[in-house]
């Protein structure tokens, strides 16, 4: 179970990849309100989101070879398997479950590799995302105990769910054929940097349950100067462990 990929490169190329490909912004060029907006909820920190917002939080996966693995009767070897964090620890899971009821795009994303020199082939031929498993937090579901799950998978068909097995189907990103970003009408979104703002603190203070409302208070409404994207994303990686992206077209390939 040897890997030496960590979360933080495999996301940074595949987040360079999507953002390449599926033309996404990270922090985006917000479209500012005219001064007859000023005033009024937010003011100049109520702006408008450049695109659909798209959580993805990044898995760094092993690989297993020996035949006493748990799924080896079902996938053969070698196979890879990344882990959901347990709620003893964190209430990661259950967080973006939260975020995706809200109806936001939220996935789990892991490389279907583990070793340095295939990040790097797949990142110059950008085909990170084609080495990669989705799956959405709804597609595993909730998790009723505090014990240490995992989803064990291969290059393609399902995957597995454990701790007691149970075959998942992988989600697809983004790809034309699904038309998931077509059945939003991005450019007619009303969503603002302020409405989701406030959806991620109330989810996770909601979650999370007492926490001191100065800080609640600080985080829903950060002081102007604080660029409105930035405090989003620092939101999405602090409270809740993901890369926030917005899908502004779907038209890759």
């Amino acid at each position: 179970m040897i890997t030496d990929i960590s979360e933080f490169s495999f996301g940074f190329a595949l987040t360079n990849e999507l953002i390449d490909v599926f033309d996404l912004a990270v922090h985006g060029a917000p479209s500012f309100p005219t001064q007859v907006q000023e005033g009024q909820k937010g003011g100049g920190y109520d702006v408008k989101l450049p695109g659909l917002p798209l959580f993805i939080q990044f898995k760094r996966s092993v690989i297993l070879r020996r035949y006493s693995a748990l799924d080896a009767s079902y996938f053969g070897l070698p196979y890879y398997r990344f882990g959901i964090t347990a709620s003893s620890h964190s209430q990661q899971h259950q967080l973006l479950l939260d975020l995706e009821e809200k109806e936001n795009v939220v996935y789990y994303a892991a490389p279907i590799f583990c070793k340095s020199h295939e990040l790097d082939r797949f990142f110059v031929s950008k085909s990170v995302r084609h080495n990669s498993i989705f799956l959405k937090p709804s597609t595993i579901g909730a998790i009723g105990d505090t014990k240490p799950h995992t989803i064990s998978f291969t290059s393609s068909g399902p995957a597995i769910y454990r701790s007691e097995p149970e075959f998942l189907n992988r989600d697809e990103f983004l790809l034309p054929q699904t038309q998931k970003i077509e059945s939003v009408a991005i450019g007619d979104s009303p969503t603002t940097s302020r409405m989701l703002t406030e959806q991620l603190v109330d989810i996770y203070t909601s979650r999370r349950g007492y926490i001191d409302d100065n800080v609640r208070q600080t985080l829903r409404n950060p002081r102007e100067h604080i660029d409105p994207m930035q405090h989003l994303s620092y939101l999405a990686r602090n409270l809740f462990g993901c890369e926030l992206l917005y899908a502004s077209s779907s038209d890759a390939s």
